[in-house]
């Protein structure tokens, strides 16, 4: 019998939060799919727990050494049964429509082979919402600076997947990122505007106690996208690069004409070889660009010359509000008659 969905889930010594999100996906509104866990040979009693479950839907699979979380997820790809596979983490908590609202979406934009949402961030009682951009166009053109997508969101088409497109393990605890770089190539990405899984943050998340890796293998997926833009990058060219993605750095004016440059070069490399939609490009630059200019505002009256003197800021929209704290924050006396 076939499926709408595949739920897959891999756990691994979960057993604290794992309850939460199993009742999560087993409450959902929409009834149609399948909820694949796969057990990476825990040491806890996350076994116990996923075994205390009747529901027929789900179909729980042990494996027998610990295969690290690329190699469950991909037998988890192989083992997926249904016409959309949604994923799920076994510390988080899908909201009671999230499926019903993402194959929804996904029937009625055939265009677009990965869904991802918005995201309510929860940690030590303290929540705030990720609120990821919405258009197949800037998720693509963004992918060149971060991941626009939270992982344990997506649900994807089964159809684009082959052999070819499953998660690379050479780039570990940042697989998602360089398998949405990929995924892009072939398919159009979106997110539903809307929260619809909460997000657990604790100390023994994968991305915090792996920081420093995830950020090096992020590094590494952006180096291959400038690659494929045609742009060989020194050591100095990839800092900087990097510096750009993070916001991180100490604004002067030698490095934000620095940061100008390359923004420049980046969109003439794209007009070349056309990978990135221009339009939305151009936007997702000019964004950039504010945001720079705006931690630069310490420098003054310059600061606000440099950017409006840019031609990156032709493409950004600003509202009169931002346009006046921007100003303020450079220095710059505002008389409103």
């Amino acid at each position: 019998m076939s499926t709408k969905v595949s739920v897959i889930m891999p756990v691994y010594n979960g057993e604290k939060y794992l309850r939460r999100a199993i009742k999560s996906i087993l409450n959902q509104s929409f009834a149609d799919f399948e909820f694949l866990i796969i057990d990476d040979a825990s040491t806890d009693k996350s076994r116990d727990i996923i075994q205390s479950y009747k529901d027929p839907r789900i179909r729980f699979i042990r494996n027998n050494t610990n295969l690290k979380i690329v190699l469950t997820l991909n037998k988890a790809l192989d083992l997926a049964q249904g016409e959309y596979i949604a994923r799920m983490d076994c510390d988080d908590i899908s909201l009671a429509d999230r499926l019903a609202k993402q194959v929804a979406f996904m029937d009625s934009h055939p265009e677009i082979g990965v869904c991802g949402t918005w995201v309510k961030i929860f940690k030590y009682g303290v929540r705030k919402v990720w609120r990821y951009p919405t258009e197949p166009g800037i998720i693509k053109s963004l992918l060149l600076f971060q991941c626009p997508l939270a992982h344990p969101t997506v649900m994807l088409r089964k159809k684009i997947l082959n052999k070819k497109l499953y998660y690379n393990p050479l780039y570990i605890y940042a697989e998602d990122y360089e398998f949405w770089t990929r995924l892009s190539k072939y398919t159009s990405i979106a997110n539903i505007g809307e929260v619809l899984l909460e997000y657990r943050r604790h100390p023994n998340q994968v991305s915090l106690r792996h920081e420093e890796e995830q950020m090096a293998t992020s590094d590494l997926i952006r180096k291959t996208q400038l690659l494929q833009l045609g742009i060989q990058p020194n050591d100095e060219e990839l800092k900087l690069h990097q510096a750009i993605c993070s916001y991180s750095f100490k604004a002067t004016q030698s490095f934000i004409e620095q940061c100008e440059m390359w923004l420049l070069r980046l969109k003439t490399a794209n007009n070349v070889v056309s990978d990135l939609p221009q339009s939305e490009f151009m936007q997702v630059l000019a964004e950039r660009w504010f945001v720079i200019c705006n931690r630069a505002a310490n420098l003054g009256v310059w600061t606000w010359n440099r950017f409006w003197q840019s031609p990156l800021s032709s493409a950004i929209y600003l509202t009169w509000k931002q346009k006046i704290t921007f100003a303020l924050m450079c220095g710059i006396n505002i008389t409103l008659n």
